[in-house]
């Protein structure tokens, strides 16, 4: 399971994604409804950038990905630059 944990620090937003063990006891409906706030809470450029980032880590705990380093730093760099431009 993936979540996410919120920081502030400042005026500064960072997001953690933690794998947790599938035999935590966590609900997925409690996860998604945790992350739909926090994702609404964003600027839209930061929205965009995280869904990127969450859609490539679904894909690879599926298997569908191939391994693009490319594709990995280019959604690295729009992360930090839509974080930068709040």
């Amino acid at each position: 399971m993936v979540y996410l944990e919120r920081k502030k620090a400042k005026e500064d937003l960072t997001i953690e994604v933690k794998k947790t063990s599938k035999h935590q006891d966590i609900k997925e409906d409690t996860i998604l409804k945790k992350l739909f706030l926090r994702v609404t809470d964003m600027k839209w450029n930061q929205q965009r950038c995280f869904m990127n980032l969450l859609k490539r880590e679904t894909e690879k705990k599926n298997g569908n990905q191939e391994k693009n380093w490319n594709s990995e730093r280019k959604l690295k760099e729009e992360w930090e630059n839509a974080r930068g431009k709040n």
